[in-house]
């Protein structure tokens, strides 16, 4: 972890997803670019989040307290599983997207 912390220290700023790197990248107060439609937006930190979700798929199921989150299925999609619509939160999530999100950023972190 030491060497990611120091990856980390010489970056203007982190794209990822919602997991244990987004969050070492902001708890060294670095902006990330955070892609991530399985959460709701509340469950991740707020600032410096430049948070990329198309909430117009389905998404936040991870935050949906009807399904119990099951760690040991790497499928796990409760609402869509083995449908053609399965993990759609992140795939409809498209490059421009992030792009998008990568500019504003830049302009407003004055990178």
């Amino acid at each position: 972890i030491m060497d990611r912390a120091i990856d980390l220290h010489h970056c203007d700023f982190f794209i990822g997803i919602g997991s244990g790197l987004s969050w070492l990248a902001w708890a060294l107060q670095k902006p990330v670019v955070m892609i991530s439609g399985f959460s709701m937006p509340f469950c991740e930190f707020s600032s410096k989040n430049y948070r990329v979700i198309n909430t117009n798929v389905c998404h936040g199921c991870f935050n949906d307290t009807r399904h119990k989150f099951d760690r040991g299925d790497w499928n796990w999609c409760p609402r869509l599983k083995n449908t053609e619509r399965m993990f759609e939160c992140s795939t409809k999530i498209t490059p421009d997207q992030v792009i998008q999100k990568v500019n504003e950023l830049i302009q407003k972190e004055g990178l």
